[in-house]
């Protein structure tokens, strides 16, 4: 699992989608002035396929329930999920 002590901002949000979620894209192109880690990445991408699954209606609702209370603790604030809803529609 995750540290803890990760939280996902907008600004971290913006940068997964404008690598479109290409993490070889991502880490060919490596800026020295983003600060993005590994595990911010991936917890992203796994939290952006959740909400693809679930948009597809073929969650179940332990499913569901899940993906929100990880929506709820790893990013800051009510942004974060509807940016991802966005994404993944």
């Amino acid at each position: 699992m995750y540290q803890s002590n990760i939280m996902i901002t907008k600004n971290k949000i913006e940068i997964y989608m404008s690598y479109d979620g290409d993490v070889d894209l991502f880490a060919r192109s490596r800026n020295s002035q983003i600060k993005m880690s590994d595990d911010e990445w991936n917890l992203i991408d796994r939290l952006y396929s959740r909400m693809i699954i679930i948009q597809s209606n073929k969650a179940s609702r332990s499913f569901i329930d899940e993906t929100q209370a990880q929506l709820k603790s790893y990013f800051e604030n009510d942004y974060i999920e509807v940016s991802l809803d966005s994404i993944a529609k």
